[in-house]
């Protein structure tokens, strides 16, 4: 497998963002995966394809950033290309 994973979706509310991979993912952390401007307790689990998101504070109805870098990998190590996203809560 050479196909890098890639991000497929993001679920965003005041008090959670959680993101899903195309496929099983390593790698995620507070550095690998972050809401600009805002620091967050990530929630995952090694092999997952999900990852949750936690404010510190709840999030304004808005629209925000969420970057993803290249730390990021499946389990074949293909890396994640580096990404920057946004999305609105509501």
């Amino acid at each position: 497998d050479f196909t890098a994973t890639r991000l497929i979706r993001r679920v965003a509310s005041p008090r959670k963002v959680t993101v899903r991979f195309s496929e099983p993912v390593l790698g995620v952390s507070r550095r690998s995966l972050e809401i600009v401007g805002a620091r967050a307790h990530v929630k995952f689990k090694k092999g997952s394809r999900t990852a949750t998101l936690i404010p510190g504070r709840a999030m304004s109805a808005s629209r925000h950033r969420l970057r993803l870098s290249g730390a990021i990998t499946d389990l074949t190590l293909n890396r994640l290309h580096p990404v920057s996203v946004s999305f609105r809560v509501r």
